[in-house]
């Protein structure tokens, strides 16, 4: 074949195949344009004649309607061209005095792409392809609806019927194992689409158990979704923890079995290491091809608006998660501000740094009042602090007092009487939170208000033996 073809087009860029086609037709000629599209159609049949026959584990029990399905538009450079050349895509040029707003976005994404390849260096993309949509909530959609449709093989039950046949021979839904405690939105779209969900109960100090999700894994199970740092407990997974569960997973079930790991606040758990260190943890899609990294704009790099996010994956995977991807996701908006962000990401760590500070001075004040220990308030891995509440605290209450503040202090209850408080990296702002704070907490936990003046300081009110001898009577410890 193909070979000789393929390098051929290969060394064409997006952009010399653009100028090419810009070229005046010779009178009477066939149009360039259609000449290019006739190559690449020949092309792509010739690449998908070559592709092997033998499927990979993590691709087995997808339905042929998924994984043969072309998606639309078509994204390959050439028609793509096409498509913008020939004004394929009925776009309306009335809005043209405003600008290029009439044009649809870039299909390909082709500079935020190639953004994010630059800002990690170390990672082979011959191995990892990298795609946008709408948000990393986009990516999760997504993930669980091509999960959703994998068919799991029906295994014949031999404790109930020693002849070896199965009681039953419905297929079995697909499973996904997930931490009890970690971002609601997993548990909510696994459900929308069909999936069964089997939660795991998290370590003592809120964190993944690695173990516990592994031995939850079973002939059923299509999928474990882990976000790290956690949200909303902020705890963290090393490198070489994931590296070991992923490999322990291997061992046990080969690639069969999905793995994704949302790692939307990573760079916050990550200020502190080398930056040779950073971002290792998309090296693991390189030897395991059965998992999903994805990234977004909206945390680190306070991009929440632009709605945009990346997910990083075995290329064979990520074509057919692609297949799922909405056309023109990303807008042409979305895709400069991201782009530029990922060129400038060196910036935006003097930014997360602040906030880190900020938290932490938030810590330390809140044990000054010795109302909370170490042990009610989690680490700082992402830029946001768990607060794990004694129950003599009334939730309530303080948020009431939090809600009375001015301006208000906002906060997101977690569940039972945990509350999850965002840090910002201006230091006035955090330091009015702090001490609002503070104050809200001092008021609801401290009964004898009579003999704590209102006016005296949180370190103050902390200094009355005669106060906190009460408290400490009153909370039995």
């Amino acid at each position: 074949m193909a070979a000789g073809r393929l390098s051929h087009f290969l060394p064409i860029t997006y952009a010399a195949v653009r100028a090419l086609i810009a070229q005046p037709t010779p009178e009477g000629g066939p149009r360039l344009a259609d000449t290019v599209e006739k190559m690449a159609r020949g092309l792509v049949a010739d690449l998908q004649a070559d592709k092997a026959v033998e499927v990979p584990g993590f691709l087995k029990g997808f339905p042929a309607e998924v994984v043969q399905n072309r998606p639309y538009p078509p994204r390959n450079v050439f028609e793509r061209l096409v498509l913008e050349l020939s004004n394929a895509a009925n776009q309306n040029p009335v809005s043209g005095r405003l600008g290029e707003h009439h044009k649809y976005p870039d299909l390909l994404n082709a500079e935020l792409t190639k953004a994010a390849k630059a800002a990690y260096p170390h990672v082979d993309w011959g191995k990892v392809g990298v795609a946008f949509s709408t948000g990393s909530s986009q990516w999760i959609h997504i993930v669980f609806a091509l999960h959703a449709k994998r068919e799991m093989q029906v295994v014949p039950s031999n404790w109930f019927n020693p002849m070896g046949f199965s009681l039953s021979m419905e297929r079995p839904r697909p499973k996904v194992v997930m931490s009890k405690q970690s971002y609601p939105a997993y548990e909510n779209q696994a459900r929308l689409h069909g999936l069964k969900v089997q939660q795991v109960d998290n370590t003592p100090a809120h964190g993944h158990d690695l173990k516990g999700l592994l031995r939850a894994v079973d002939h059923q199970t299509t999928l474990v979704v882990i976000d790290n740092p956690l949200n909303p407990t902020g705890t963290y997974l090393t490198v070489s923890e994931l590296r070991e569960f992923l490999q322990a997973l291997k061992n046990k079930h080969g690639d069969r079995v999905g793995v994704l790991l949302d790692e939307a606040y990573i760079e916050f758990a990550e200020l502190d290491l080398p930056e040779n260190e950073r971002n290792q943890s998309l090296k693991l899609i390189e030897e395991f091809p059965n998992l999903v990294v994805l990234r977004t704009a909206s945390k680190f790099y306070g991009l929440a608006a632009i709605r945009c996010g990346c997910a990083m994956a075995n290329p064979q995977l990520l074509e057919i998660l692609n297949k799922f991807n909405p056309a023109f996701s990303v807008t042409a908006q979305a895709q400069v501000l991201f782009a530029e962000a990922l060129r400038n990401y060196k910036l935006y760590y003097e930014n997360a740094v602040w906030v880190h500070k900020n938290l932490r001075h938030f810590k330390e004040e809140l044990l000054k009042t010795e109302l909370l220990s170490a042990d009610n308030i989690g680490p700082i891995h992402a830029s946001f602090v768990l607060l794990d509440l004694p129950e003599h605290i009334p939730l309530t209450k303080l948020m009431n007092e939090l809600n009375a503040h001015q301006p208000p202090i906002a906060v997101r209850i977690v569940s039972g009487n945990q509350l999850r408080v965002t840090g910002v990296s201006n230091a006035e702002e955090m330091k009015e939170l702090t001490a609002g704070f503070a104050k809200a907490l001092k008021r609801v936990a401290l009964p004898m208000a009579g003999e704590v003046d209102a006016g005296l300081g949180i370190a103050d009110a902390a200094n009355q033996p005669n106060a906190l001898q009460r408290l400490r009577k009153l909370w039995q410890v």
